[in-house]
């Protein structure tokens, strides 16, 4: 499937596990930029390798929470 999302930067906050995940590794096969924001490091920079390893270009960012 062709969306026409290549080079576009999308940001995803609670992308590292779920439904977040799942967008974004979709967005990552349509050649699309992804930005993962998320409190699960762990999570979120293994999808993050995992995403660049097959070829994609995604960061991940750590969320931190506030009170």
């Amino acid at each position: 499937m062709n969306l026409g999302l290549k080079d576009k930067v999308f940001v995803v906050t609670g992308g590292a596990a779920g439904i977040g995940a799942a967008i974004c590794e979709t967005l990552a096969k349509e050649d699309a930029i992804v930005v993962i924001l998320d409190r699960q490091c762990d999570l979120g920079e293994g999808l993050s390798a995992q995403i660049n390893q097959l070829g994609g270009k995604c960061w991940y960012l750590k969320v931190l929470r506030f009170r």
